[in-house]
């Protein structure tokens, strides 16, 4: 893409088509697409009375809602760069993404804003901005005035190029080190609008709940319905299936797109109960791992749905996708992989060598000559327009995460796999878990699959540390533990040590090991 563009004209053209369709309900009311599109204008003014000009950074934390789009879609209009924040993200962490993003505003809410007084990289930032837009101000508009004046449409979007200008910049999940930021180029978000419409089958059909920020984003651009789920992200735990099935029956909520702990969640209240919703055509997944005997429980909970698993990551998505229907037939055994599905259409993959070091190829004949064979093992690598290309300030994470040449970018994923005789693609795990004992290679990632279906077992993995084998295993209950002693006496590797304790799970999900919080909780 070379010619101006810019990101927030699919909205605009969204909001054109269907002006008076529901674009967002969350917790605190609804608006329509036309209104939203008024909104957007009106943010955009008062961004500029406050100083934002076009290629300013601005921080948002804003809680998943009407708020947090109003004001990201004026940015974006505006030719600015929203830059995101995990709610959960703690006082180190949004540090070290201050410095690293250098923003010019920050929009916060209330406890945002008065923590941010405490905070020096915060108080550094020049622009305050309330994070908070009156409902009020947003939705209730009179025939008269929607009528009155086209002029605030002809304050139309800045047109960039495309290829260089960041819309976005969101922070990669992980708790040490640098934090890497992906420089989300308009460009790039077209790109993944592209690859993600096709994936998700979107349609004007569709009433959607995406627990997904980048999703909901998505259907702003093709005119979908989005319900907010009622829940906190940043307590996936504590999620309430009868406060997201009141939204189901209020909207008439006929597709999901959320985490597999989400899904979980829901798939869990769904066999409990005795009248459940019956409504949900269409199930995506994505963010984790899902093993098939999850796939078979959301199988038999929505009955009547269509349930994909897509396989992707922050730098690449989609990667591959498949059928919960297929995933629940397929056997794990150790020798195998978890198979994540069909490589997507929008999607180039290779397996290379596993390898600590740093990558460099000069052409796509040096890729191919170092790419794996079908059933061998190697690391994941993935090439497309839908594919980052860039971090921002952050050289090391570019050398170590891409191989570059001529104007070609293959994004290295970090996850080991091989491409089957079937041409699909399988998981073994991240590869800096790989470890090896007595000669043979052992994928903790199986390993773990292993450990949950003992009875009592809620989760567990495997490590080696300090050349020490360890089994980590959290139990529902202590009275579970012959089972746990039974399987470790059966099983190869053989531990050291076994250690029964809790395990930290990643932030963003609920649903990976943290093991860079596990490794550093033993040290």
């Amino acid at each position: 893409m070379t010619t101006g563009f810019n990101i927030v004209s699919h909205f605009h053209a969204a909001a054109g088509r269907v002006p008076h369709r529901l674009a967002i309900a969350d917790v605190n009311g609804e608006i329509t697409f036309g209104d939203l599109q008024r909104a957007v204008i009106q943010q955009v003014t008062q961004f500029e009375k406050q100083g934002l000009q076009p290629g300013d950074r601005v921080l948002v934390f804003v809680p998943m809602g009407i708020d947090l789009y109003i004001h990201v879609l004026a940015l974006f209009h505006m030719g600015c760069t929203a830059v995101f924040l995990d709610e959960w993200v703690n006082i180190k962490r949004l540090q070290l993404c201050c410095k690293i993003a250098n923003c010019k505003g920050f929009i916060g809410t209330p406890m945002a804003r008065f923590i941010g007084r405490f905070i020096p990289e915060l108080r550094a930032i020049p622009v305050w901005i309330k994070g908070k837009i009156n409902i009020a101000e947003k939705s209730s508009r009179t025939i008269a005035q929607n009528k009155a004046s086209s002029s605030q449409f002809d304050h139309s979007p800045v047109v960039i190029n495309p290829n260089t200008e960041t819309a976005l910049i969101t922070f990669t999940t992980g708790s040490t080190g640098i934090p890497k930021a992906a420089k989300r180029t308009h460009a790039f978000l077209d790109a993944q609008f592209s690859a993600l419409k096709d994936t998700l089958n979107a349609h004007d059909a569709l009433i959607d709940m995406p627990a997904l920020p980048i999703v909901l984003l998505i259907n702003l651009g093709l005119g979908i319905p989005s319900i907010v789920p009622n829940w906190k992200p940043s307590k996936p735990h504590k999620i309430k299936p009868k406060n997201i099935i009141a939204q189901w029956e209020k909207y008439g909520v006929n597709r999901l797109i959320a985490s597999p702990y989400f899904v979980e969640s829901m798939a869990i209240s769904q066999t409990k109960h005795p009248h459940p919703y019956r409504g949900i055509q269409q199930i995506f997944s994505g963010g984790a791992p899902v093993f098939p005997d999850s796939a078979a429980l959301w199988c038999n909970a929505f009955p009547d749905s269509q349930i994909q698993v897509v396989f992707g990551s922050t730098e690449a998505e989609p990667i591959a996708k498949i059928d919960a229907k297929t995933l629940k037939n397929c056997h794990l055994q150790s020798e195998h992989g978890l198979c994540v599905g069909d490589i997507s259409p929008w999607t180039e993959v290779l397996i290379l060598p596993i390898s600590g070091e740093d990558m460099v190829a000069q052409s796509d004949e040096d890729m191919h000559l170092m790419a794996l064979k079908e059933l061998q093992v190697g690391e994941i690598v993935v090439r497309g327009e839908h594919v980052l290309r860039e971090y921002f300030n952050n050289p090391e994470a570019l050398l170590k995460n891409k191989i570059f040449y001529q104007n070609q970018c293959w994004h290295r994923t970090g996850d080991a796999g091989f491409i089957g005789t079937d041409k699909k693609l399988y998981l073994l795990g991240r590869t800096q878990q790989i470890f090896y004992h007595e000669g043979q290679a052992v994928y903790p990632f199986l390993e773990e699959y292993k450990i949950k279906q003992i009875e009592g077992v809620s989760m567990g993995t495997l490590l080696k540390m300090n050349d020490k084998v360890i089994y980590f295993i959290e139990l529902k209950d202590p009275k579970f533990q012959p089972s746990v002693d039974l399987f470790v006496r059966c099983n190869s590797p053989k531990p050291d040590w076994v250690v029964y304790k809790p395990l930290p799970r990643d932030k963003r999900h609920h649903t990976k090991i943290d093991y860079d919080r596990l490794m550093g909780s033993m040290a």
